[in-house]
C-alpha cells in the first residue's frame, strides 16, 4: 500500500490543486462574463457605484435648502427664499423638479400667503394654475406645499432657484416653521434625450 501511496502521490496533489482550482474559478466573475445590460440594481453592493466611477458627462443630485418663515419675506411683495444655486454646464440640459413648501403660524388673527417653485425673479415655473395659496388660520400652524418640473440649458451664468412668496399678512414662525425647497437636478443625458 505504502508503494501505492508513494506513485501516486504526485497525482493526488494534483487533483486536490485542479479541484481546488475549479472552485475559485466557478465562484469569479470577470468583465468579459457579463452580458451586457444585464446587471440589476439589486445584483450591486450598496455605496459600490461612487461618483469617482461614473462618466464624467452624467450628473444628478438632490438638495434641500430651508429657511425660517419668519426670515422670508415682506407683506405684499414677492421674495426669493431658500435659493439654491448651481450652473449648467456647455452642452448639456438639466431637468429640475422642484418642490416648495411652507409652514408657519397665522398668529392671533390668521394669516395667509402665495407661493411657488420659481427661478431667477423669483418667476414662478408655470403660470397655470399659478403660485399656491396657503392660508394660516388663527393660533394654528399650517402648510401648503406644490411641485413643478422646468428644463435648464446652458447659459453661461448662474441660476438661482428658489421658493417665491408673497406673504399677505404676518406669519409667526415656530420650530417646524420653515419655506422648504427640495431639488431634484438630473443632467438630462441619463435619460438619452440626447441622441
Amino acid at each position: 500500500m505504502l508503494r501505492f501511496v508513494k506513485q501516486h502521490i504526485i497525482g493526488f496533489i494534483a487533483l486536490c490543486v485542479a479541484l481546488g482550482g475549479t472552485a475559485y474559478a466557478a465562484n469569479t466573475v470577470r468583465s468579459i462574463d457579463i452580458v451586457d445590460g444585464q446587471v440589476k440594481t439589486q445584483d450591486i453592493a450598496k455605496h459600490a457605484v461612487t461618483p469617482d466611477k461614473l462618466t464624467p458627462d452624467i450628473f444628478h443630485t438632490d438638495r434641500v435648502v430651508r429657511r425660517r418663515t419668519d426670515q422670508c419675506g415682506q407683506m405684499n411683495v414677492w421674495v426669493a427664499c431658500s435659493v439654491f444655486t448651481f450652473q449648467v454646464p456647455a452642452g448639456h440640459r438639466y431637468m429640475v423638479t422642484a418642490t416648495a413648501s411652507i409652514t408657519g403660524d397665522g398668529g392671533p388673527n390668521g394669516s395667509a400667503a402665495l407661493f411657488c417653485p420659481a427661478s431667477d425673479g423669483p418667476t414662478c415655473f408655470y403660470n397655470d394654475p399659478g403660485p399656491e395659496w396657503v392660508t394660516f388660520p388663527a393660533k394654528t400652524v399650517a402648510s401648503g406645499t406644490i411641485s413643478g418640473e422646468k428644463e435648464f440649458s446652458y447659459t453661461g451664468k448662474d441660476v438661482h432657484l428658489n421658493v417665491a412668496v408673497k406673504l399677505l399678512g404676518p406669519v409667526y414662525t415656530d420650530p417646524y416653521a420653515h419655506v422648504t425647497l427640495m431639488v431634484t437636478l438630473s443632467d438630462e443625458a441619463i435619460y438619452g434625450v440626447y441622441s
